[in-house]
């Protein structure tokens, strides 16, 4: 393909921008949208230019104080519209003509990266080569819900504009091949920066090892690191950080004439961690009041804020569903460790379970007290789960039989078509066989078979679910090929695995910080499951860490120590969901803004973000 670029404008800003040999014709300016439209209340004079320079694409903004005094701008007073089309319509016109847009505001090494959803080239890089971004913001269209990301708004970092002075922004676009092609162009940049971490998120554990990339025409000595007041000792690129106290850190970075920055997480050990939220759970989130005693025993959300349970019968507030993940880290929790409180406190959830949540007879899985019907298959393998970490701790028969009631009921109700998330079968299967026998086993097998077989039959066609398109739609049918090979060997089920693994990859970002590095991008879970119900980018959220397990399954398989390491950051980054003392919220609202809510903070309720610790222990668990 060309380098080249079509574009059309309105009043200085593009509303249409192509690839001229792209088959799809996708337009990367979102519908309706201005691509470069200036935000701003402050008296500024603004002039937008464009022009085609060496096969991409400069767009110049530069601002002028005509008034007789000082200007002095902050975060919020300067924001460019850079509307990429992040959506999802359904699967097939979201791979083929919607990207995925991948942001990072680091000051003077800035950077967008908008990957199509199909990952087929061309895709598109925005490369800040003059000026400061200091955050990005996100314009939610409310009635769209969970299938479009909204429209992006980049913020200029705070400036002083003297009376008469005039300073600018200068970004460049790039036609690229793919992530490294990405890179590599960066590269060519003086004012870029490129930074490695081999952890973004610690766990009371080692050194963190770095390296950074900068450009060959700056000087090595005017290259600095910078946290909390104290200079990093370097040693050419290469750096370690330790010692530093429990937290988010931030490093400022300075090169030449250019600034940026990086963010790491150092937590406790995750036993640490495990121990705090058990506890935590036992102690503040089990129902004991005589109001409603059928919610006796129940695991409920947790007002952080306010320092109460809650409980309400919408599906994601109520007190089954992905609240389970409490259940299941605790069974887990209570294999290791002998804790007669707490093992009365589990006995006392297990009897709700059994009671409120499951028909041992059929294996339907209901969706809150009362065998409420609701039907949702995604309940199914979470209870599965719940009854194989409780048959590893008491080894009680009854929950085997559970599981495969709830295995046959799950299939029975069209599971062959559906795309589970938590479907981890070859971790069941062996205890299937011990205590059901062969023949049981065997059914079982037919029934993954199938489920892969009709899985690969429909390809990257991907139906809609609770979402449009999404990661949990994409990782589950990794994760279900990858169950299936590891259990037939068959060699189909390895290569169909890895188209999706292709087009799960694509979710993932590659920023210099722990809420971004290997997360994948979601951007509704804080409306759905949050106090504040606000629908935007959440950076963590714990069904991230689908993905880090889906390379995890990968590495298990075929050795590529890439794909572990992507493990460890994507599973890793969301362990900042679990506080420290053992409260928790169910996600991060990642942007500086979203419509008129201030964004960058974790949401007060703990909801259901307690499977990031139960993926956080299968990883350390894995012999690696």
């Amino acid at each position: 393909m060309s380098d080249y670029f079509k574009f059309e404008t309105q009043n200085d800003c593009l509303v249409s921008l192509l690839h001229p040999e792209d088959p799809t014709h996708m337009n990367w300016v979102k519908a309706g949208c201005h691509w470069g439209k200036v935000v701003t209340g402050l008296k500024l004079a603004i002039e937008v230019r464009r022009q085609i320079k060496g096969g991409f694409l400069q767009e110049t903004y530069a601002f002028t104080n005509p008034t007789e005094v000082p200007i002095y701008t902050g975060i919020k007073d300067i924001k460019i519209e850079i509307p990429f089309p992040d959506e999802y319509v359904n699967a097939k016109t979201s791979l083929t003509k919607r990207c995925h847009t991948h942001i990072w505001c680091g000051e003077n090494s800035s950077y967008v990266l908008g990957l199509r959803m199909g990952g087929v080239a061309p895709h598109l890089g925005l490369i800040l080569k003059e000026g400061s971004l200091a955050a990005y913001s996100v314009l939610r269209d409310q009635e769209q819900l969970s299938n479009d990301r909204g429209v992006f708004y980049l913020h200029l970092a705070p400036m002083i504009l003297a009376p008469g002075e005039t300073k600018q922004l200068i970004w460049e676009l790039h036609w690229v091949k793919d992530k490294l092609d990405f890179e590599k162009i960066r590269q060519s940049y003086p004012n870029q920066l490129q930074i490695d971490l081999d952890h973004f998120v610690t766990l009371g554990e080692q050194q963190v090892q770095g390296k950074l990339w900068v450009s060959e025409t700056l000087a090595f000595d005017s290259l600095s690191l910078q946290a909390n007041g104290q200079m990093i000792a370097l040693k050419a690129t290469a750096f370690s950080l330790s010692g530093f106290d429990l937290g988010e850190q931030r490093v400022e970075v300075n090169y030449g004439n250019y600034h940026s920055h990086f963010c790491f997480l150092v937590y406790p050990k995750l036993t640490e961690l495990l121990d705090k939220r058990v506890h935590f759970i036992a102690d503040h989130q089990q129902h004991q009041a005589s109001e409603v005693p059928e919610l006796n025993g129940s695991f409920l959300s947790y007002d952080n804020e306010e320092g109460h349970q809650y409980y309400d019968q919408y599906n994601d507030y109520n007190a089954g569903r992905e609240r389970v993940g409490m259940g299941v880290i605790i069974a887990r929790y209570l294999q290791k460790h002998k804790d007669e409180k707490l093992y009365e406190q589990w006995q006392a959830y297990d009897a709700y379970v059994l009671r409120e949540l499951f028909n041992p007879k059929i294996g339907e899985v209901f969706n809150d007290y009362g065998h409420r019907f609701y039907f949702r298959l995604y309940n199914y393998p979470w209870l599965i789960n719940y009854f194989y970490e409780v048959y590893k701790l008491t080894q009680e028969n009854k929950y085997v039989e559970y599981m495969d009631k709830a295995f046959r009921k799950f299939y029975q109700e069209g599971g062959t078509h559906f795309y589970p998330i938590g479907w981890h079968f070859s971790r069941w299967l062996p205890v299937i066989q011990d205590v059901k026998g062969k023949t049981t086993a065997q059914f079982w097998l037919e029934k993954i078979e199938q489920h892969a077989d009709t899985l690969a039959s429909v390809g990257l066609d991907y139906p809609a679910h609770e979402v449009n398109y999404e990661q949990s739609i994409v990782a589950p049918a990794v994760s279900v090929l990858l169950e299936a090979y590891m259990i037939t060997e068959k060699q189909e089920y390895l290569n169909e695995a890895k188209k999706h693994l292709a087009v799960l990859e694509l979710f993932n970002g590659f920023q210099p910080d722990h809420h971004l590095n290997q997360v994948a991008i979601r951007h509704w879970d804080g409306y759905w499951f949050g106090k504040r119900k606000v629908l935007g980018d959440t950076f963590p959220h714990y069904w991230s860490s689908l993905t880090g397990y889906a390379y995890l399954q990968y590495y298990q398989i075929t050795g590529e120590k890439d794909y572990l390491a992507k493990a460890q950051r994507s599973i890793r980054a969301s362990l900042s969901l679990i506080g420290r003392d053992g409260s928790a919220s169910c996600a991060y609202l990642y942007p500086f803004k979203i419509n008129e809510t201030l964004g960058k903070f974790y949401d007060p309720l703990a909801n259901d973000q307690d499977w990031a610790l139960y993926y956080a222990d299968l990883l350390f668990e894995t012999k690696i």
